[in-house]
């Protein structure tokens, strides 16, 4: 009987433990993001703002419901915080946009953003405040989004604030 021997014995397999509860500031970004989205898509029209397609508010058995075609697309990646938020960071997008601006990112989406009078000012000015690390209020960030929210929905008076809260919360498991 030939035995192979490996002396380098595997290291021992780490489990990240799991705990029950999720901090409230992940609970409070998941809540800040669902908003967000809801007041991009409303900012924009309910359309997509590189072809124009437009997605009409839909009625279901629990009231009006926002149409799931449209996604908030953001230019730097939402982890980071500093630009997570900002209009000049994200775009009202519809899935098809998104999938053709995302697999070229570099070049598609800064020619489309340069046909809008996006510089390279404001894209080194996005990338230097992506860097730095976030030290904000987001308490004062989810403050200023109800704010958006609210002076966006007196344009759509079939859709009211507590209408929303219930979108959301069904978005977001608390």
């Amino acid at each position: 009987m030939n035995q192979t021997f490996n002396p380098v014995p595997k290291p021992p397999k780490h489990r990240k433990k799991r705990t029950k509860h999720t901090p409230d500031w992940r609970k409070q970004e998941k809540r800040m993001d669902a908003k967000y989205a809801i007041l991009l898509k409303l900012r924009a029209g309910l359309k997509c703002e590189r072809c124009g397609k437009e997605y009409p508010l839909y009625e279901s058995a629990n009231g009006y419901k926002i149409p799931q075609g449209l996604n908030c697309s953001h230019y730097k990646s939402r982890t980071y915080r500093n630009t997570r938020w900002l209009y000049d960071n994200t775009d009202c997008i519809c899935s098809g946009c998104h999938f053709y601006l995302e697999a070229d990112k570099e070049v598609r989406y800064k020619a489309w953003r340069a046909e809008h009078n996006w510089t390279d000012q404001a894209l080194d000015d996005l990338n230097l405040l992506a860097q730095s690390q976030f030290t904000g209020d987001r308490g004062l960030v989810e403050f200023w989004i109800d704010a958006e929210l609210k002076s966006q929905l007196t344009g759509y008076p079939v859709l009211d604030y507590a209408c929303l809260k219930e979108i959301y919360k069904g978005m977001v498991n608390d």
